[in-house]
């Protein structure tokens, strides 16, 4: 089984290295790589339509979330475009801060008694002053 996936995958190297010498791939890989980008700006402003006009505060953790990873598949999308490598660190942060920014949204909506607590402290300052 071993020698069969390791002979497939020589021959795949084999035919992508002839198809990079001819020229072939770039037009494909660009042109996929664009139609990529454009589907994920879609997806984005989409994501951003349903982060304003939602009714429920779980549909907007949903979409920033969802934000996020696409986010991050555009700015890989872009360094693979630009045939660079300089956007991996930023990658990283993103998806960091995409991860946190879930968990903190998801510990605000799993404890709505303090939230409610919070609301009357809050009107409560406000009737004594």
């Amino acid at each position: 089984m071993l020698n069969l996936l390791l002979a497939s995958a020589a021959a795949s190297h084999e035919v992508a290295h002839e198809a990079a010498e001819h020229g072939l791939l770039d037009g494909v890989v660009t042109f996929t790589i664009d139609i990529c980008i454009v589907m994920i700006a879609v997806g984005m402003l989409m994501c951003v339509i349903r982060l304003l006009k939602s009714p429920h505060l779980a549909d907007r953790a949903l979409a920033s979330d969802t934000l996020g990873v696409e986010l991050i598949g555009l700015v890989i999308l872009l360094g693979m475009r630009f045939m660079t490598s300089a956007f991996i660190d930023g990658v990283l942060i993103l998806s960091l801060l995409s991860f946190a920014g879930t968990v903190a949204m998801a510990q605000y909506i799993a404890r709505p008694h303090l939230r409610h607590k919070q609301v009357k402290s809050n009107e409560k300052l406000e009737d004594l002053a």
